[in-house]
């Protein structure tokens, strides 16, 4: 790293600055959060989202409220791909001059669509998050700053558990935040792209133990099957891919003899009838209801146990969270497919937006006690 990007950020250090992790941003981004003493913004599939101080995981449903919205950090690190988050991006991007936002790729890539990095960085985030410890004098203390990140992130976490205990039929959030937990430590899970990496981004609870992947901005829902598989083999770990029923339905055909490989693979296949992103999109309100159905929710209507089965792998539907839990955690050897019946797919929405309006109250109620001028 060039002693002048070092001795910037450790002249920042226990200030108001933010270190954010997506995909691939590894270890380096605990280290360096700590050695500043700012908070951390990790996506699952960075390896940081790990159950230590200053470590934020509630970034997406935080900067829906408007009060934390508004917080503007001098100096943002980032490290990694971007999040799958819309709102986190956004939120970056329209930082403007005054905050100065440095992007870190050890080959210089620039992993930023929204084009909002002022500097990007060809370093080594290990070596860089080295130097600037030394360079600050070792670990800070957080700063008031990185206090009220973690007052918030504490109580969107509890408002988050306190809404979803009291749901009674099987949502997606629910499900999502439930598989994240019960992975068996030193697992790997895959998240397909669409909705389950999305929820797991924004309702997955910080843990150790896990490795998270996803193919993320490289060929959408296609192939999932086949990375899980890929992953369980080449791993050696107990492995979960979370996927929506499209994506299991485009890539059924990789389980054809995948029970004769020696892969330890559960697929947890959300079934909600369809594509279930679209009805966040705006023609979901815009177009008639059937011919939004043709076009977008593009409804499938097949037994997805019955076709796992015909693949010759065991298949069964879970109709709760208890049992979805018990299946991951103690799963069955070799290759075999949960399936989880959702509510419909408006239902869906509506439950993302208790769960956001729960984090808003209890996230205002905690500023609205914190000391002024912090």
């Amino acid at each position: 790293p060039a002693p002048e990007l070092v001795g910037e950020l450790a002249a920042a250090a226990g200030g108001d600055g933010l270190v954010v992790a997506g995909g691939g941003g590894g270890p380096a981004a605990v280290e360096l959060a700590a050695a500043l003493g700012w908070p951390l913004l990790a996506d699952p599939r960075s390896a940081a989202r790990l159950p230590a101080s200053g470590v934020v995981a509630a970034a997406d449903a935080l900067l829906r409220i408007p009060e934390v919205a508004a917080w503007r950090p001098s100096h943002v690190v980032r490290l990694g791909r971007p999040w799958a988050s819309k709102v986190v991006a956004q939120w970056l991007a329209g930082m403007g001059l005054d905050t100065v936002q440095v992007l870190v790729d050890p080959a210089g890539a620039w992993a930023d669509p929204e084009r909002a990095a002022t500097t990007v960085a060809a370093a080594d985030p290990d070596l860089l998050a080295a130097a600037v410890r030394t360079a600050a004098g070792g670990l800070r203390p957080p700063s008031a700053w990185a206090q009220r990140w973690a007052a918030a992130e504490a109580a969107a976490q509890e408002a988050i558990d306190a809404c979803l205990a009291t749901e009674r039929a099987l949502t997606e959030p629910a499900l999502a935040r439930a598989v994240t937990a019960a992975v068996p430590a030193g697992g790997a899970l895959v998240t397909a792209s669409s909705m389950p990496v999305r929820d797991v981004e924004w309702w997955g609870r910080p843990r150790d133990g896990l490795a998270v992947f996803a193919n993320r901005g490289a060929n959408g829902i296609d192939g999932v099957c086949s990375t899980a598989l890929g992953v369980a083999l080449g791993t050696a770990a107990p492995t979960v891919a979370l996927v929506g029923d499209l994506a299991f339905l485009y890539d059924a055909g990789a389980l054809l003899w995948a029970g004769s490989r020696p892969a330890q693979l559960t697929v947890v296949v959300v079934d909600n009838d369809g594509g279930g992103i679209f009805s966040f999109l705006p023609q979901a309100a815009a177009v008639a209801p059937e011919r939004f159905e043709r076009l977008w929710g593009t409804p499938h209507g097949l037994d997805l146990t019955a076709l796992a089965r015909a693949y010759g792998v065991p298949a069964e539907r879970v109709g709760g969270l208890d049992d979805l839990r018990a299946r991951v955690a103690e799963p069955p050897a070799g290759v075999s497919v949960v399936v989880a019946g959702v509510a419909d797919r408006a239902a869906n929405v509506t439950a993302h937006q208790r769960l956001e309006q729960a984090v808003a109250a209890a996230v205002r109620t905690v500023l609205a006690a914190w000391p002024a001028g912090c």
